[in-house]
This record gives structure tokens, C-alpha cells and sequence, in this order.
């Protein structure tokens, strides 16, 4: 019998993470949103309106419209992988393809990609070239049982890491039992059990169906434990299948602030400072009116001027910059924090002057 490790909040395996799971709990992964395109509706889907069912590209929380920008956004975290989604990015299977190409010859062949489709649109020879285009892993979610020939298909054709992800719908348990067992039986490497998210997207259509938010109110009451259960089960009675629960607080908790706290580091200005929440604090002051003490600064590079009457600070001098400036000199300082966008969306703002 094998043994169930981690722990319930931030997730719990048998037999191994993936890969592609275990870059993704350093936040070591850009997410490359290559396609809101989908030709399913399931009734789960948490993927936001503004996204869904229309092509365009993200990677990470920026918009992204050629693979430079998908390049220059995993130097910015310093990224190890990429995680493909969408959508269904074999909507869009060149682009997928570009992309796969372009981030093996930019970082080498240990970069590792994995993809996620519900393989509707996965043919043999789809699936032979992005194996010869170099993904690594692909990661099925069957929206019917025929589907499933799918995931036998990339099993028998290709050298990829093949398996399924699904969100653990309470209430089916033993089918997702019966999908653990043959996915040992067809040879595929690892089953991914999410906790069902709720979202602006889905939460009508998933409470019509009868579900409750849990006290978290990120997640559908009851599938936690589900997931759990079947890990156990699957540690008992599975001999080489992976089985991984990710709970739906870890993509915030743990994966986005990690990833959110590389790219702060990698793009914040000498006068940031990066939070350990993965955010960018600054020092701001509004002049009413600039003086020479003002040029001075700007000069010796302690205020560097954002346009306007307005100045930007490390957070460390802007009491000692408050104190040097004539009086009434200043309409307002304040401490401002930033997620760690290139437009910089404002989360907060705290006035010391």
C-alpha cells in the first residue's frame, strides 16, 4: 500500500506529484492563456467571463499578443515551465504549436510545458506533433466518455507525461474511482483531482444544480472531502497511478503568490519594494509646487519624477523625503501598493502627509 502525502491545505498525493505540478507550487510557471475559444460549456467552468469564448491571449494577468510577450513575461519571473490552458488551446493549434517551439529555443529543452484540453480537437497527428514540438505534458479533461480514447491515444503515440484533470464533483465519487482505475489499466501517469472552484462565472449555473459554497467561499461544499477519499482509495488499491488533489485556496495561497513574489522581485523599479504578498510598494509624493530642494533630490536619484507634480520614492525615505522638503511643499505623501503588472493596478493607497 502506498502512502498519502502533503497536506489537505494546500494539497495531497499518492505515488508522486507531476511534474508540472510541482513547478507550479514554487510559482515557477508562467500561465499561458492561449485561447478563450472552447467548442464545451461545462456548467463548472470558472474561467471569467471577460475570457471566455473569445480569442485572445494572456500570459500570467497580462494581455499578450505575440510570443515575445510570452518570453519576456517568463524572464520576468524567471520561469522554469509554462502551463498552457484556455479555453481549449487546440482551438487554436498553430498558435499552441508557435508557442511550444519558441519557449523550447528560448530556455532550452528542460523547460517544461504541459497543456490542458478537453481533447475534443486532439487528433493522432495532434498529438504526434506537439510531443515533436516538445510539450511535455498534457493534461485531458474528458467531458464524455469518449473522450477517453483520447488520453489512449497520447498514452500509445507519444513520449508525453499523459493525464487527467478534473474537478472532484461531489457526489461522483465512484466514478471518479472507476476513471482512477482505468487510467492505471491504459498506462497514463497521473490523475488531478480539483477542488470544484466557484467563480462569478459559475456559481449560478453550479448552486441550480444544487451546490453549496463552502465556508471558504471559493469552493463547492463537499468536494474536498470527495477528492480526499478517492486519494486514500487510490493509495490502497492503485499500484503506479498518480493521484493529486489541489485545492482551490492553493492556486491563490500558494501558487499565484509565489509566482505573483517572482515577478514582483524580477520587475520592480529601484524605488519598490516588493511585499511579501507578491505586491510592489512605493513611496508617492504630490507637489503643489516643485523647489530647488525638489531638483536636488530628483538629482541625487531619491525622487524620481512620474509625470506631472507627482514623484515616486523607495518606501524607506519617504518620511526623511516629507522632512526635507520646504513647507507646503507637499500636497499629499502616501505609501501606494501595486499588483506586480506592467500597468501597475493600484491595491491600496496609505497617506503619512
Amino acid at each position: 500500500m502506498r502512502r498519502v502525502q502533503g497536506d489537505a491545505r494546500i494539497g495531497v498525493f499518492t505515488g508522486g506529484l507531476p511534474r508540472g505540478c510541482s513547478l507550479c507550487y514554487t510559482g515557477a510557471k508562467i500561465v499561458v492563456f492561449a485561447t478563450g475559444l472552447c467548442r464545451d460549456s461545462c456548467y463548472y467552468c470558472p474561467v471569467s467571463r471577460a475570457r471566455m469564448w473569445s480569442d485572445q491571449m494572456y500570459v500570467d494577468e497580462e494581455p499578450a499578443e505575440t510570443l515575445a510577450d510570452i518570453l519576456l513575461e517568463a524572464y520576468r519571473i524567471g520561469a522554469s515551465g509554462a502551463s498552457i490552458t484556455g479555453g481549449d488551446p487546440l482551438a487554436r493549434p498553430g498558435r499552441v504549436l508557435r508557442i511550444i517551439r519558441g519557449l523550447k529555443a528560448e530556455f532550452g529543452d528542460d523547460f517544461h510545458i504541459h497543456l490542458y484540453t478537453s481533447g475534443r480537437l486532439a487528433t493522432r497527428r495532434m498529438l504526434e506533433e506537439l510531443y515533436s514540438a516538445g510539450l511535455d505534458e498534457i493534461r485531458f479533461h474528458p467531458t464524455s466518455p469518449s473522450m477517453m480514447e483520447k488520453v489512449r491515444i497520447a498514452v500509445e503515440s507519444t513520449g508525453m507525461d499523459v493525464g487527467v484533470e478534473v474537478p472532484a464533483i461531489p457526489g461522483r465519487e465512484g466514478d471518479l474511482v472507476e476513471l482512477a482505475r482505468r487510467l492505471e489499466e491504459m498506462g497514463a501517469e497521473f490523475l488531478n483531482l480539483n477542488e470544484m472552484e466557484v467563480s462569478e462565472a459559475n456559481i449560478e449555473a453550479v448552486s441550480r444544480r444544487g451546490f453549496r459554497v463552502s465556508a471558504n467561499g471559493v469552493a463547492v461544499e463537499g468536494s474536498r472531502e470527495t477528492a480526499l477519499r478517492v486519494v486514500e482509495w487510490a493509495a490502497k488499491n492503485l499500484e503506479r497511478l498518480r493521484v493529486h488533489f489541489c485545492p482551490a485556496g492553493f492556486k491563490d495561497y500558494v501558487q499565484t503568490r509565489n509566482r505573483l513574489l517572482r515577478k514582483a522581485r524580477g520587475i520592480a523599479h529601484l524605488y519598490e519594494e516588493p511585499s511579501r504578498e507578491g505586491t510592489l510598494l512605493r513611496g508617492e509624493v504630490l507637489l503643489k509646487q516643485a523647489s530647488a530642494q525638489t531638483y536636488r533630490l530628483v538629482g541625487e536619484g531619491l525622487l524620481v519624477p512620474l509625470g506631472g507634480r507627482m514623484y515616486a520614492t523607495h518606501p524607506e525615505f519617504l518620511d526623511e523625503i516629507v522632512r526635507l522638503l520646504p513647507p507646503g511643499t507637499i500636497e499629499e505623501a502616501a505609501i501606494a501598493e501595486y499588483h506586480p503588472t506592467l500597468s501597475r493596478v493600484l491595491v491600496s493607497r496609505r497617506r503619512v502627509a
